[in-house]
């Protein structure tokens, strides 16, 4: 079997020899160079003018290569900022619990450690679920009821003061009008004075006026309002609130007294239910004193 040309078409030296001969040579050339380092200048010369040519063969890859790097390196960002602010978020939460803890415990102690009152009598401590109603007649629901011995009328109070009173009673919680509840009435006396008027609601959480009080009383700002008991239903010297402004207009019997709750109208967590049984006013007791709307202590 031949492999070289036919003799028609034969031209110069055959292919298998110039293979042969090539091979040759360049095992020769690999031998010398290595010993004697002839070609390193033209290697030199190769590699500077196939540098450009690389660099700019090889450039779109690199660039594919630092793109998908700036992406990956990117989402990798977003993702961490996404880990941190989750963390952060939790962290938040876990810090409000925390304040909220703190507040709770804060407020037990405070109701625990309040002096004994004569007048107060047994009082069942309740939690405070959340509300019902609307701004200007809001009730609130606490986690206890008529199986703990609740009954309608009677008097709540928290650390700080007295809160309302209760309306609606349930096997296993109730609801109590706030102080501050539109037309809720209470009988007050000035701590300094011992003046005595009666205090109502207006449907604000943080204002209540005293009704009842001469232009010419002796009543300044600042002044403490504490429960006078004449109702029978809230205990005696229970603060109610303290005298944030006053408004004598010349000619008017009675001057425009604004009070300020004493209680944790709006962020309250716990109180106590007195367990006094709510007085039976006759009619002539009843007709003897302004009238109170809406309800028991109303």
């Amino acid at each position: 079997m031949q492999y070289g040309s036919p003799p028609l078409f034969r031209q110069g030296i055959p292919a298998k020899a110039r293979f042969f001969f090539f091979t040759l040579l360049s095992l020769l050339l690999m031998l010398v160079d290595s010993r004697m380092r002839v070609l390193e200048p033209v290697r030199v010369f190769m590699r500077v003018f196939v540098s450009p040519i690389e660099r700019v063969v090889n450039a779109p890859f690199e660039g594919v290569e630092l793109a998908v790097r700036f992406f990956e390196g990117g989402i990798g960002q977003v993702r961490e900022l996404d880990r941190l602010r989750s963390e952060n978020e939790a962290l938040h939460i876990q810090a409000d619990r925390a304040t909220a803890l703190l507040e709770q415990n804060a407020q037990l102690r405070n109701l625990l450690q309040l002096p004994p009152n004569p007048d107060a009598g047994a009082a069942v401590l309740v939690e405070i679920k959340g509300a019902v109603g609307d701004r200007f007649s809001r009730n609130i629901v606490l986690n206890r009821g008529a199986n703990s011995g609740i009954r309608g009328g009677m008097a709540v109070t928290d650390s700080r003061g007295v809160l309302g009173q209760i309306v609606r009673v349930y096997p296993d919680e109730c609801e109590l009008s706030l102080i501050t509840s539109r037309g809720f009435q209470i009988p007050i006396q000035f701590e300094r004075t011992g003046l005595r008027a009666i205090a109502e609601g207006v449907g604000a959480t943080d204002k209540m006026r005293v009704l009842y009080v001469p232009v010419a009383s002796d009543v300044v700002t600042g002044d403490s309002v504490i429960t006078s008991g004449l109702d029978g239903i809230f205990p005696r010297n229970t603060k109610v609130g303290v005298v944030s402004d006053i408004v004598r207009e010349p000619g008017e019997t009675y001057a425009m007294i604004e009070l300020h709750p004493k209680a944790m109208v709006d962020d309250g967590q716990f109180a106590r239910v007195h367990l006094r049984p709510a007085p039976v006013i006759s009619s002539e007791q009843d007709s003897s004193r302004p009238a109170a709307p809406g309800g028991l202590g109303k």
